[in-house]
């Protein structure tokens, strides 16, 4: 996966348009990409970001230190401790381009069936409605 998903890319200009302070209000984008490019075009407003790596009950965070941890889905809220950062939920997981080790994909038919059971995309946005 990482050889057929890590082409050099840059940020398009919607990417730079949707990341842009004239935007500074929009602080959540929902993604299926594996790439970090709204990650890498968002990198001025140093954003959260949010990957499902298919642990029942757990998500990825990594925050503007570049540092990633493992928090509990229902801890996420806490954890992320400046709401005026933007947050990128990354769905189906991540090709890391600085670690290999934080990889992570929904390919097969069953890891999508396990995703949409858990219904984790819901909560997580769920969380976020109430503030």
């Amino acid at each position: 996966m990482r050889q057929a998903l890590g082409v050099s890319a840059e940020p398009c200009r919607l990417h730079r348009c949707l990341a842009s302070p004239r935007l500074e209000a929009l602080r959540l984008f929902v993604t299926t990409n594996y790439d970090d490019l709204i990650e890498r075009a968002l990198e001025p407003r140093a954003p959260w970001v949010v990957v499902d790596r298919g642990k029942a009950g757990s998500v990825w965070c990594r925050g503007p230190d570049d540092t990633w941890e493992e928090i509990e889905a229902k801890n996420l809220r806490g954890a992320i401790k400046d709401l005026k950062r933007p947050i990128v939920l990354k769905l189906h997981g991540t090709l890391d381009s600085q670690d290999r080790d934080n990889d992570s994909f929904l390919i097969t038919e069953e890891h999508y069936v396990d995703f949409l059971a858990a219904r984790k995309a819901a909560r997580f946005l769920r969380c976020w409605r109430t503030r």
